[in-house]
């Protein structure tokens, strides 16, 4: 399998590039709402704008998930298929979440958050395997769209607890704030 050290260095050079120098994106929607220098009468939810990014990237990651499960369902089979398109889904949603809802960018941290990334990966493909399982326990040939919508709602499950992982995760090493 010669291919396999060419996308090792692929996947090494997209993240070097995500990772290397911080980009300035401009103000991010929602950002103000983490901001602490703005001053309000409520009390601050910086929750609010880490949701409006998070669903950002989910959507996008999504979108990616189900093309990649798509394109693959006729080469691979449902469960493989579902396992590779969402395995290179948790690598871009742990980078797109980490920079663009956490706004944590360097080297820093980086390898333990992708590790944890990955172990989050395996809770909701775990779940997902199960609800393709499941589905072949009712019906023992299910359309590829009847598979795909299953997934779909069973991944809405995985998103909500990714969230509330990735917030611990990513809290503990989220920089001071400005000041």
């Amino acid at each position: 399998m010669t291919f396999l050290p060419s996308k090792r260095l692929l996947i090494s050079t997209i993240l070097a590039k995500l990772y290397s120098d911080p980009v300035s994106i401009g103000r991010v929607p929602g950002e103000e709402l983490d901001d602490t220098r703005v001053k309000t009468t409520q009390p601050k939810r910086p929750i609010v704008g880490q949701l409006a990014r998070f669903t950002v990237v989910g959507l996008s990651c999504t979108t990616a998930y189900a093309l990649m499960y798509i394109a693959l369902h006729p080469m691979f089979g449902a469960q493989a298929a579902n396992f590779i398109a969402m395995l290179a889904a948790a690598v871009l949603n742990t980078a797109g979440n980490r920079a663009f809802t956490f706004g944590l960018r360097g080297p820093e941290g980086l390898t333990a958050h992708h590790i944890q990334g990955v172990l989050i990966f395996g809770f909701g493909w775990g779940i997902t395997a199960f609800g393709l399982f499941a589905l072949h326990q009712i019906h023992r040939s299910p359309s590829r769209t009847t598979k795909l919508v299953v997934l779909m709602a069973v991944n809405l499950v995985a998103t909500a607890i990714r969230f509330i992982l990735f917030r611990q995760i990513f809290r503990s090493r989220a920089p001071a704030p400005r000041g």
